[in-house]
């Protein structure tokens, strides 16, 4: 099991992989993803901290390795007890929760 600084290291690298693999220079990385060469520079030296979902997206997408990326958040069915007859969902502060709660 990863630590969460473990894990962020671990795909820095594997991104810095990517780009070497798919024979692109950082600046080729740059333009093809519209991510900026900085930000490339501090993943791949493993200095960026603050590194969002969307330009992973846009490494990876550029990269062409986007497979198994809806795979990293496991879809999970909504309890029966959050949806409504009409199949809507039931927020946490609603007052319909409480009736099934207290059933």
């Amino acid at each position: 099991m990863f630590s969460d600084n473990e894990l962020f290291s671990e795909i820095c690298r594997r991104l810095k992989t990517l780009r070497l693999g798919s024979c692109l220079s950082r600046e080729e990385f740059a333009s093809l993803s519209g991510v900026s060469l900085s930000t490339i520079k501090r993943i791949e030296s493993g200095v960026a901290n603050d590194v969002g979902i969307r330009v992973i997206m846009k490494l990876l997408r550029a990269g062409g390795s986007t497979d198994g990326l809806a795979d990293l958040v496991e879809e999970t069915p909504l309890h029966p007890a959050l949806k409504t007859s009409s199949g809507k969902r039931i927020y946490s502060s609603s007052k319909k929760r409480h009736v099934y709660e207290s059933n």
